[in-house]
């Protein structure tokens, strides 16, 4: 528990302000190159996710490590496999974050699609 917790509490700190000095950037930017809010919230959700990623991933695999036994666990091993893990980890979470944000955008801020049938659609799957 605490290689996990060691992991997930720098990763979210980290999240939040590459987010939230991303989604600043991309405000102050032309209105050209960034012309909504939606698009504004997924490139900083990609740029968050990713940097996020980088500290959960080597934590992720030394937990694991201690998990099954693998005691003790080399550090600089796991930290080396943690790091060749990002791709992976961000390719899996990544379409599910962007998917999730597109569709909370499109309930509460736009679309066709109303807050009813949404929680309608949700139910029924």
């Amino acid at each position: 528990a605490l290689p996990t917790l060691l992991g997930e509490v720098p990763a979210a700190g980290i999240y939040a302000a590459v987010r939230d000095e991303t989604i600043r950037a991309l405000r102050d930017a032309p209105p050209a190159l960034v012309p909504n809010d939606i698009e504004i919230i997924l490139l900083a959700a990609t740029a968050a996710d990713a940097a996020a990623n980088a500290v959960r991933a080597p934590a992720e695999v030394l937990a694991v490590r201690l998990q099954v036994g693998d005691a003790p666990p080399n550090a600089a091993t796991s930290l080396r496999d943690g790091l060749a893990r990002i791709p992976v980890s961000v390719g899996t979470d990544l379409p599910y974050l962007l998917s999730r944000l597109a569709l909370n955008w499109t309930v509460t801020r736009g679309g066709g699609i109303g807050l009813g049938t949404y929680e309608a659609e949700t139910i029924a799957v």
